[in-house]
């Protein structure tokens, strides 16, 4: 059996999945950004609007977690970097919709800022968990 003949057999295990065995994500997470873009150098804010759908066949406690980085904060003075925010149980199919400002200061330069986005399901209580799903964007400083 050659290379290219084991790969074959490796494709058709791969293809041969049922239906299913499709691992689909927990939640749906979609950001928008209002206005798009930071003013640089300046103590200028814009709003992180943050939609989370439960896509599970379940009630599930939930939370999200969003993280960013640079000269960028969660306050005015850019100081809190990391914002935690508990929604409680989440019904199948149920949508949230949360409102983060986003912070500059003086010291923000033009250039891009990565936030990442971690909305978390837990069981018992918000220190156990039991799946996440992230998504990354990020904010221009113009």
């Amino acid at each position: 059996m050659s290379f290219l003949d084991s790969i074959r057999n490796i494709k058709k295990v791969f293809s041969s999945r049922n239906e299913e065995e499709n691992f689909s994500l927990p939640y749906k997470i979609q950001t928008r950004l209002n206005p798009y873009r930071l003013k640089a150098r300046t103590g200028d804010s814009i709003e992180l609007f943050i939609a989370v759908k439960n896509l599970q066949h379940e009630k599930k406690l939930t939370s999200v977690t969003i993280k960013c980085a640079g000269d960028i904060g969660f306050s005015e003075t850019t100081l809190k970097k990391n914002k935690r925010i508990h929604l409680g149980m989440m019904k199948p199919n149920e949508e949230k919709i949360l409102n983060v400002r986003i912070y500059g200061s003086s010291v923000t330069k033009k250039g891009e800022y990565p936030i990442a986005i971690i909305v978390t399901s837990h069981f018992r209580d918000y220190e156990h968990i039991e799946n996440a799903v992230r998504k990354k964007i990020a904010v221009r400083a113009v």
